[in-house]
């Protein structure tokens, strides 16, 4: 196969469960060596993209290419031969480590001698050659799930299907997991698609990303154009966007438009924007900056607005803001900011921030 046609490819894929839509036209493709995540809320239709991807499950209608050949009933065991997945949840069996690892060798048919080389091989590489005659229900989740993407990944397989590889594992254990997916990826070419929950891991694994969204594709591109520039709101409030601003663009000069909100007007990149667009500006509250209302500006902000603070919450090592400015905006500052104490409700402060720091979202189009 060349380097240049897709591993995977679905066409106008749909899983319908009564008159439930889990699944809705569904198209895009996967190229060899690209590793793809999925992301989107509970119930987008994650899992059971991955299942008709592995083949465990079929779809109403569209149609699934893996490898070039079309998946029906008369090729579909030899395509599943080259495909692996790694579920959420991780299944071993009452058995030492070894004979876990092993298992995928075995069902294969390879000789006795070459499965304890190729497993003991493995579990080195892991550092996990001391775990060999341990019963691998004894191990930890984040031992386990090891375990068992070491026995997928023995297999050899050209497409690796993850299905949330690293959820509910505790974060040295995470990045673990992430390790073996990247050095597979990189040592094997592997072509890899994941399910996340994890929006952070997405930006640091994914060549791309898919944006599931019940059951419909909202948006691809590659983690900083599904970030940085949502296609729409519902987009951008997923991955993190907490301000959604509505308002009219009333001017474009040199490619930034100015728009007329219910707090003011603002600047921001124009993108594909015309006048008189509706449009929501969509801003993170970690691009916004707290001033004391009582002292002036060091130089003219780009975009400023004032109000008084409705609340402050503490999470963690930052502080979230909710800022009266006619309509709600939320800011985000580290909690060791020089005015933290000050930040209690009712503290009138201003607030400023980049025409680049926001994306403009057209409503119009």
């Amino acid at each position: 196969m060349s380097e240049t046609q897709p591993v995977v490819e679905l066409a106008n894929i749909s899983r319908v469960y009564g008159e439930k839509y889990a699944l809705n036209e569904v198209s895009f493709s996967v190229q060899r060596g690209e590793i793809v995540a999925v992301i989107g809320p509970s119930g987008a239709g994650k899992s059971t993209l991955m299942r008709i991807c592995d083949m465990l499950e079929e779809q109403s209608s569209g149609d699934l290419t893996l490898f070039q050949t079309v998946v029906e009933k008369k090729t579909r065991k030899s395509l599943r031969e080259r495909v692996g997945i790694l579920f959420q949840k991780t299944v071993l069996f009452d058995r030492s480590v070894s004979d876990n690892v092993a298992l995928g060798l075995q069902y294969r048919g390879y000789r006795h001698e070459e499965i304890q080389r190729l497993t003991i091989e493995y579990l080195k590489k892991l550092g996990m050659e001391t775990y060999a005659d341990r019963n691998a229900r004894t191990l930890s989740g984040g031992e386990g799930q090891r375990i068992a993407f070491a026995r997928v990944l023995l297999t050899g397989p050209e497409l690796l299907l993850l299905d949330e590889p690293t959820a509910n594992l505790d974060p040295l254990a995470t990045r673990m997991i992430e390790e073996m997916i990247k050095t597979e990826n990189a040592e094997h070419n592997t072509t890899i698609i994941l399910n996340t929950h994890d929006q952070n891991q997405g930006m640091r694994l994914a060549d791309r990303i898919i944006v599931l969204m019940n059951g419909k594709v909202m948006q691809i591109g590659t983690p900083d154009e599904v970030f940085y520039h949502p296609s729409t709101e519902e987009v951008a409030a997923f991955v993190g966007f907490q301000n959604l601003i509505s308002g009219t663009v009333t001017k474009i000069q040199s490619g930034v438009a100015e728009m007329t909100t219910a707090a003011g007007i603002f600047r921001v990149q124009a993108g594909d924007a015309h006048v008189g667009d509706a449009a929501t500006l969509a801003l993170r509250g970690e691009e916004i900056l707290v001033h004391n209302a009582g002292v002036p500006f060091e130089k003219d902000p780009e975009n400023s607005v004032c109000g008084a603070i409705l609340s402050s919450q503490k999470i963690g090592p930052v502080m979230e803001l909710v800022v009266d400015c006619t309509i709600p905006i939320t800011v985000v500052v580290p909690a060791r900011h020089r005015f933290a104490e000050e930040f209690v409700p009712g503290t009138p402060v201003c607030l400023s921030w980049l025409t680049a720091a926001a994306h403009l979202i057209s409503q119009t189009r």
